[in-house]
C-alpha cells in the first residue's frame, strides 16, 4: 500500500493519534476515578454515621452519675494496689522480731528482769539490733545471761558497757544485741 500523504501530513496523522490516545486513556483514567469514588461512598457514608452514633454514646456515658462513681472506684482500685505493692515489698524484706525476743526471754534467769525491749531496723549507719535494758539482782546473773545472749546463734554480737560491771548487786543494766543477717 502507497502513502501519497505528505510528509507534514503524517506528521499531522501522528500526532492526532497521540491525542486521541491521550483522550482515551484520559477518559479511562477519569472512568477508573469515578468508579472507585462511587464504590468508596458507601464506606464513607457508613463510617460517618458509625462516627456519630458514638460520639452520641460517649456524651450519654459522660452524662450518666454511675459512670463518675465507677470512675471513683477505679481510682481507689489503682490507689490500693499502689499500697498493696508497696506494702508486700516492704513485708518481704522485714525479719520477724518473735523468735529473736523469745530467744531472748528463753535464757533470762529468773533473777534477771528485763524492763524494756526496743527492736530498731538496720539502716545505713547502724546494723539491725535489738536494746535491752533490765535488773538484776547480782551481778554473777548477770554475767551469766550476757554469756548465754552471746552464745545465741541469732546474734552476732553482744555489747556491754563497763557501767553494767560497776555494782555487785542491784544492778540495772543496758545492752545491744546486734542481729545475724540471712
Amino acid at each position: 500500500m502507497i502513502n501519497l500523504l505528505t510528509p507534514e501530513d503524517k506528521l499531522e496523522l501522528g500526532r492526532e493519534r497521540f491525542r486521541r490516545f491521550l483522550a482515551v486513556a484520559g477518559f479511562l483514567l477519569a472512568l477508573v476515578f469515578l468508579g472507585g469514588v462511587i464504590l468508596f461512598l458507601p464506606s464513607y457514608f457508613f463510617l460517618v454515621l458509625e462516627r456519630r452514633e458514638l460520639l452520641r454514646e460517649a456524651e450519654l456515658n459522660r452524662a450518666h452519675p454511675v459512670l463518675g462513681e465507677i470512675g471513683e472506684l477505679e481510682r481507689a482500685l489503682k490507689d490500693f494496689n499502689t499500697k498493696l505493692t508497696l506494702y508486700d515489698a516492704r513485708a518481704r524484706g522485714i525479719r520477724p522480731v518473735v523468735p529473736l525476743l523469745e530467744d531472748i526471754l528463753k535464757v533470762s534467769p529468773p533473777t534477771v528482769s528485763l524492763r524494756n525491749l526496743t527492736y530498731e531496723e538496720a539502716s545505713r549507719t547502724n546494723p539491725e539490733r535489738v536494746l535491752l535494758q533490765g535488773f538484776a539482782s547480782r551481778r554473777d546473773d548477770f554475767l551469766s545471761f550476757v554469756k548465754k545472749l552471746d552464745g545465741l546463734s541469732a546474734f552476732s554480737k553482744v555489747n556491754s558497757p563497763v557501767s553494767n560491771l560497776l555494782k555487785e548487786a542491784d544492778l540495772e543494766f543496758g545492752l545491744t544485741l546486734e542481729v545475724k543477717q540471712p
